[in-house]
């Protein structure tokens, strides 16, 4: 065999090689950017779900409000400090926000116990929305059962926050609150979500009962509540 065909078939393979290699390397590096992109959105992903963006009470689906979201990355990364809405004074009722680690929470005073729950249903309104921006247009009536006060309170916030989370129901006021035979009941005040409208302030997901206690000192009655968020 002549020598210089070998050594043209050597060559000839050699530089196939090369060119498989080339293939094989452009091939890998065009899908970096698509990578990049996978396990960026896999990172966000994980994040919106451990910080309660896909979350919602009872553990039933929560509906995604593509209109709220810049506001809940925003306090994903970076937790504001917490804003007084109707701070308590020297007079007895109302509410101020806590803060309570990465959760937040509300203390609420007022002089009898229907009016206890109707600060607090206020408070956590003020919590989840901007009820300034909500029309009074629809009533929902709640009534909710429990063995003491405080199982009454959990309770009803927790029926007005399932009107907000699950029944896309944007709440601005609490009406009048009647407590009896273990029972509380009232109306809330709201009308349908609007993204347009409607602000979304903090995605709690459940009404917690760390140290939930209603007190009565001096002819004033008040509790401390932490929302999961």
């Amino acid at each position: 065999m002549n020598i210089d065909y070998v050594i043209f078939l050597f060559l000839n393979s050699f530089a196939g090689s090369f060119f498989y290699l080339d293939f094989i390397f452009y091939f890998f590096a065009s899908l970096l950017p698509y990578l990049f992109l996978f396990f960026t959105a896999f990172w966000a992903l994980r994040n919106f779900k451990k910080n309660g963006l896909f979350s919602s009470p009872r553990r039933y689906p929560s509906r995604l409000r593509i209109s709220s979201l810049i506001n809940d990355v925003t306090q994903m990364f970076e937790r504001s400090p917490g804003t007084k809405m109707n701070s308590l004074s020297s007079s007895p009722g109302g509410w101020e926000e806590i803060e309570h680690g990465a959760d937040i929470g509300l203390r609420v005073e007022a002089e009898t116990a229907e009016e206890l729950l109707r600060n607090a249903a206020c408070g956590m309104i003020g919590l989840l929305t901007d009820p300034t921006r909500v029309a009074p247009d629809r009533t929902r009536s709640i009534t909710v059962e429990g063995a003491d006060r405080e199982s009454l309170l959990v309770g009803w916030l927790e029926d007005i926050l399932w009107l907000f989370e699950v029944e896309s129901f944007t709440p601005c006021s609490a009406g009048v609150v009647r407590l009896e035979n273990g029972k509380a009941s009232g109306q809330i005040r709201g009308e349908r979500f609007d993204p347009r409208r409607h602000e979304r302030r903090y995605a709690i997901k459940a009404v917690t009962w760390h140290n939930l206690e209603i007190t009565r000192k001096d002819g004033v009655y008040s509790v401390s509540i932490i929302f999961d968020v």
